[in-house]
């Protein structure tokens, strides 16, 4: 496909769902280019042309003095949810893209971006409800507005006490945390879309099929053990709307602890749905690796009782 638009995902690490998000980025886009932007850590993963953060910082260092830290969320993990916006500015300009996707990478896609995104080109960029941005086209143009009202936002004393004011509110009573979270890049986002103009445009349900904010959102959906009510047909995932109807899934979110999910939806290399069952020797470990590294702290064999219990309650959950 001519002018196949570029796909850019950001991520600091290597965790087995970066290589999941490639793989599926890839087969339903061959003819795109995928850029990650990473370290060290993840040069070797394939199918993508590698580059390294910390060479596209220059315009991520201003905001690094006017950051200001207010959620539950690690400090560096929360700072480069905002930077990575003037990272890939400073990607986009060195290559001369006036249109690229940004990919999370805790995200499956099952479609082609170029063929399900060209009709939102004249656009800023696209949104999903619930003012998320883990598949947005984006243009130079519309991310460079985001970038420049990020830094005005960090200056601006009014929407500074509008931010303290929300973090207070929702996330402390009496002085004592009740929520975990806090400021994130995508509660600008929406600050910004309420606030500034643009040509921004919401492609949560399209022509085309249904792009997932997270899964666990209703979205008007049936939802079954806590989860949207996902069926396959043809290889295909669809989500069940209230009144039955079967909308196909053009990307699946995975956020926060639901990452381990990713094996109920892979597809291989032909586009066929992978058995979970078939993949249970590897969930297996990387559930213990998840296990393992959240309690460093505890004796060893405490650690491996934990492990044993977990595993078994995983099993037991998918029925593998």
């Amino acid at each position: 496909m001519e002018n196949a638009i570029p796909i850019i995902i950001l991520h600091q690490g290597n965790p087995f769902y970066l290589s999941n998000c490639i793989h599926h980025a890839r087969i339903y886009n061959p003819n795109s280019t995928i850029y990650l932007l990473g370290d060290e850590s993840n040069k070797n993963q394939e199918d993508v042309v590698h580059l390294s953060i910390k060479d596209y910082t220059n315009s991520s260092n201003e905001f690094h003095y006017l950051y200001r830290h207010q959620t539950s969320n690690p400090y560096n993990y929360n700072l480069l949810c905002f930077t990575r916006w003037f990272i890939i500015k400073d990607l986009v300009s060195e290559l001369k893209l006036k249109h690229f996707f940004v990919l999370e990478s805790d995200e499956l896609l099952y479609c082609n971006i170029s063929f399900i995104m060209s009709p939102y080109l004249q656009n800023d960029f696209t949104v999903l409800n619930h003012g998320l941005c883990n598949s947005i086209l984006m243009s130079y143009y519309g991310l460079e507005k985001f970038t420049n009202f990020l830094l005005f936002a960090y200056k601006d004393k009014n929407i500074l006490d509008y931010l303290n004011n929300q973090y207070q509110q929702k996330y402390f009573y009496q002085g004592k945390r009740i929520n975990m979270g806090g400021i994130s890049d995508m509660t600008l986002m929406n600050l910004f879309l309420n606030t500034t103009e643009h040509t921004a445009i919401n492609v949560t349900i399209n022509q085309n099929g249904y792009w997932d904010p997270y899964f666990r959102y209703t979205d008007g959906f049936q939802i079954e053990n806590g989860l949207k009510k996902i069926t396959w047909n043809n290889n295909l995932p669809y989500a069940i709307l209230i009144n039955g109807e079967m909308v196909q899934i053009l990307g699946l979110h995975f956020l926060g602890g639901d990452k381990m999910k990713e094996f109920l939806f892979l597809v291989d290399k032909n586009k066929e749905h992978i058995n979970p069952k078939t993949l249970r020797l590897f969930m297996a470990k990387q559930w213990v690796i998840k296990i393992f590294n959240g309690f460093k702290r505890f004796p060893f064999f405490v650690k491996r009782f934990i492990q044993s219990k977990c595993c078994a309650f995983w099993r037991k959950w998918y029925n593998l």
